[in-house]
């Protein structure tokens, strides 16, 4: 089996309050597809632009739900990185997010539990034009001390 050569994440001992992190993502109208047939939900408000022009919206969005799995890959990718494992979520979607949006996400660390091996942070995502989209708290487990490549625990 081939040797797999993977970045490793923060542990607890490697993060502090304060500690910042950003990572952004063009949503394509292919990602929203994927994402739709993945989870099979059709609502026309994403996929059927006649029907989300008589909406509140004035036109088709993205899944809340969508713009939370950004949130997501940048605690999983970033901070505190790979190994991480997301305990709690709470997010408040502030506006919508359309395709071809650029979402920026924004972790922060805001306590570190050393004895839990938890972390708290704070997130937010803005679109292009610096609107608050999506903002909440996030309780995730860093990846363990003394974790191995391919150690899940």
């Amino acid at each position: 089996m081939p040797e797999y050569i993977c970045r490793i994440g923060k542990t607890i001992e490697d993060l502090k309050p304060g500690q910042k992190a950003t990572l952004s993502k063009t949503v394509s109208e292919a990602d929203i597809y994927m994402y739709l047939g993945i989870t099979g939900d059709l609502n026309p408000l994403f996929l059927d632009e006649t029907y989300a022009r008589h909406t509140r919206f004035k036109g088709t969005i993205v899944p809340g739900v969508f713009t939370a799995g950004l949130v997501t890959a940048a605690i999983d990718m970033e901070l505190p990185g790979p190994g991480t494992v997301t305990v709690f979520q709470d997010f408040c979607y502030r506006n919508p997010v359309r395709s071809d949006d650029t979402v920026t996400t924004e972790i922060t660390v805001e306590k570190v539990d050393k004895e839990k091996n938890e972390v708290l942070l704070h997130c937010i995502c803005k679109n292009q034009e610096g609107t608050l989209v999506l903002e909440g708290e996030v309780i995730a487990k860093p990846r363990p001390l003394h974790a191995k490549k391919g150690d899940g625990k």
